[in-house]
């Protein structure tokens, strides 16, 4: 969206109020914003950079109310949008208004925002509910779902686009889920017939969207299992013709069997269900099958680890945070501005791999995130392909395509690429250094790589972890045994290593889980191994891509040289010092030398 320039005198009155606020004089400054609104009422850059200021200003809830104003004046701006999102962390909703009860709505549907960042703002705003309070009480909870604060909260458009789209992760929430699916599932073994939460479906259609983001991870007594095979026969007695309350508790527990049923009308929460669990499920397939191959999977270990992700593709994602695209050489000035821009690739286009792409949300952010760019990305598991390319038409990304290889077998490409990505795929291979060098020779003179691997000093509590549930040995990694194991760390969450992998996202889902724990194949490494690696491969460190600023801000305060962002022995000795530093992984870019 390209917004018309602002009007001369509600610019210069922008101008002031920025200076303004800059120099502390607040009250002077909000005339000068009161005069620029009214010389621009409609105009969206008058709120955006008033927010701008107060947030260099550290004034971030004020900052916060401008941003929901520019949103509110031009609700289809990208940036805008994206601004929005990054002033809501810790932002307390708590009795919104109805006009910001609409914009998280927006927000949470938006498929250029995560709504991973959206949804502890609406959760601070569902919590302040009548209901919500009422249905975490520990006792009484099939009463009380029939009370009208609850199912006021249960009908609410928000509560259930919170289900419906961000996977939550709050202990609390999770035992009021699986209260409110035990309670649909006695009713209809009850003889209910209607939606069994609520006189219509949508709530119903919310918590089986909820189910199902998560991968079914929540604990299922054996009397609710049993419920569900009965509730399994009689749908394969009577096939259902249309997506009913028995077809919803059974997405509640199961992924839907292949079934032909009715669209729903309009585009509410049963289309919702609809398009995700019926149809999605179909075009994943479809797609995944269709896309080229361009080289087999042969080596044992690929054999494995395809097998683990067709299985349990990961990670699951709805939307993401789109960047604004710009030339390579300004993205990485702006990660490491000490470096100039003129020492890297600007061709155009701009040739990009992404080397074991997954289930594709890092992919569509590399396709957005680099201009004039075309991007390949390539991944062992077509269940995971499907899914990647699913998204990737659903965001509307052209310059994406994929295709089924494994890295081992690229070196027969003839094409060089300027970038390169490989984020969390190395140390899923036997050999890493082996596929590392494969792809260090599809890489153009000059070319750079985008490289994670898993810190071992980082991980060490989850490895304390994974012996804590790998009890089973070599049993085969089942839902039943993911669930079992989560319940075992939810119940010895007080333990610090445990509580170390409850604070990992994909503690939370099944998929995850696996991925985390229960991996086919993984290494992790120290920064001195990674230092040879490099060398050997002719590659430059260029630094650490760090999205924790407070991080990043420690390491500048101990070593203020430019420098020193490129010196994994002063990293090395700061990793020492904060060994949860890189917990998640070590993420970096080099170049070749």
């Amino acid at each position: 969206m390209v917004l018309l320039p602002l009007p001369p005198l509600a610019a210069k009155a922008l101008a002031d109020a920025q200076r303004l606020i800059a120099e502390g004089r607040l009250q002077e400054a909000a005339a000068a914003a009161r005069r620029a609104r009214e010389a621009a009422p409609t105009h969206p850059a008058v709120p955006d950079g008033v927010a701008t200021a107060l947030s260099r200003r550290g004034l971030k809830r004020d900052a916060l109310a401008q941003r929901l104003l520019a949103c509110h004046l031009a609700p289809d701006d990208a940036a805008l949008r994206r601004a929005l999102v990054e002033a809501l962390p810790g932002a307390d909703f708590a009795g919104a208004s109805v006009a910001v009860q609409t914009q998280l709505f927006r927000l949470l549907h938006a498929p250029d925002v995560s709504p991973l960042d959206v949804g502890p703002a609406v959760l601070s705003f569902i919590r302040t509910l009548p209901g919500y309070t009422r249905l975490s009480m520990p006792s009484g909870f099939l009463s009380m779902v029939a009370e009208p604060a609850c199912q006021d909260l249960l009908q609410h458009p928000l509560w259930q686009a919170l289900l419906a789209r961000c996977l939550q992760t709050d202990r609390q929430l999770e035992i009021m889920l699986t209260h409110l699916r035990r309670v649909a599932l006695s009713r209809w073994q009850g003889g209910s017939s209607d939606g069994l939460l609520t006189p219509g479906l949508e709530a119903l259609a919310a918590l089986a969207l909820q189910a199902n983001l998560c991968g079914f991870a929540w604990m299922e007594p054996p009397a609710e299992t049993a419920g569900i095979a009965a509730l399994e026969t009689a749908l394969a007695n009577v096939p259902p013709r249309e997506l009913d309350a028995r077809v919803l508790l059974l997405a509640c527990y199961r992924p839907l069997p292949n079934l032909d049923l009715a669209v729903p009308e309009g585009r509410g929460m049963l289309r919702q269900a609809w398009d995700r669990l019926v149809d999605e499920p179909r075009q994943r397939t479809a797609l995944g099958l269709s896309l080229p191959a361009l080289t087999p999977v042969e080596d044992r270990t690929s054999m494995a680890v395809r097998g683990q992700y067709e299985v349990n593709p990961y990670p699951r994602w709805l939307g993401t945070n789109l960047p604004l695209p710009r030339p390579l050489p300004e993205v990485l000035h702006g990660l490491f501005p000490d470096l100039p821009a003129a020492g890297f690739p600007a061709a155009r286009p701009l040739r990009v791999l992404v080397a074991g792409c997954g289930t594709g949300e890092q992919s569509a952010r590399t396709a957005r995130r680099f201009s004039d760019a075309t991007v390949l990305a390539v991944d062992l598991s077509r269940a995971s392909l499907g899914l990647a390319a699913l998204r990737a038409r659903q965001l509307g990304i052209g310059n994406l395509s994929f295709a089924q290889a494994d890295i081992l077998g690229l070196g027969g490409l003839a094409e060089r690429f300027e970038v390169i990505e490989a984020m969390g795929v190395l140390h899923h291979m036997a050999d890493p250094a082996a596929g590392w060098r494969v792809l260090r020779s599809l890489l153009a003179p000059g070319g750079v790589m985008r490289i994670g691997l898993y810190s071992r000093l980082g991980r060490q509590p989850l490895a304390t972890v994974r012996r804590l549930v790998e009890a089973g040995g070599d049993q085969p990694v089942t839902a039943e045994r993911l669930r079992a194991a989560r319940m075992l760390m939810l119940e010895r969450a007080a333990e610090p290593e445990v509580r170390f992998a409850l604070d990992f996202l994909d503690a939370y889902d099944l998929d995850g889980l696996r991925d985390m724990l229960f991996h086919v194949q993984e290494h992790d490494f120290t920064l001195p191994e990674i230092g040879r690696l490099l060398s050997d491969l002719g590659l430059r460190f260029l630094g650490f891509e760090l999205t924790d600023r407070a991080l990043a801000e420690r390491f500048r305060q101990r070593h203020p040289a430019p420098r020193a962002q490129r010196d994994l022995a002063l990293w090395e000795a700061f990793e020492q010092t904060e060994p949860a530093a890189f917990a998640a992984m070590y993420r970096f870019w080099c170049q070749a030398a």
